[in-house]
């Protein structure tokens, strides 16, 4: 019998949030954005969220971009860092077990908030979990999370600096 799937050498890393607007896909674009400027073609970040809703559905206060659904936060920054939108997916999507078994490593932005869902929903993926801690704004009080709200600058400041330890990593390998 022949086999129709063949291993490509691409090394994907998977950035988990909740809504899968701001964080993650912060993270995905600068992954992303090292990867090209860096030359690296065999590494490739995507994201996910755990508990992704249309935009117009959440009433936390949030200002997010249309076309492509982003937190304005991340837009703004993306813009001033000049990293190209076709770098991230087109829309928020929700994590799946598909999304986790092609990813090498999935980075929770957050632990203590996205952790508790991994473990209910994707406990096949536990030993390729790693994470950052960095918060959010109380993006899932339904699942108990109201760790402290992290300022939009400090919080992409911080991805940058943790999503280049993590390229360095893979590029070294």
């Amino acid at each position: 019998m022949i086999s129709t799937h063949i291993e490509v050498p691409v090394k994907q890393i998977c950035f988990v949030c909740s809504g899968n607007l701001y964080r993650s896909r912060y993270a995905e674009a600068w992954f992303n954005y090292l990867s090209i400027t860096h030359e690296r073609n065999d590494l490739r970040a995507f994201s996910r969220g755990i508990a992704v809703q249309p935009t117009e559905d959440y009433r936390q206060g949030e200002i997010f971009t249309r076309r492509i659904p982003l937190a304005k936060p991340t837009y703004d920054r993306m813009l001033a860092k000049n990293i190209p939108f076709c770098l991230i997916g087109p829309t928020n999507q929700a994590l799946s077990d598909r999304d986790c078994a092609a990813a090498e490593v999935i980075f929770l932005m957050n632990r203590v908030e996205h952790l508790p869902v991994i473990e209910h929903e994707y406990p096949a993926y536990l030993d390729r979990v790693e994470s950052y801690d960095i918060g959010g704004q109380e993006y899932a009080p339904s699942i108990g999370y109201c760790g402290p709200e992290w300022d939009d600058e400090d919080a992409l400041t911080a991805i940058e600096r943790l999503v280049t330890a993590t390229f360095e990593k893979f590029a070294a390998v």
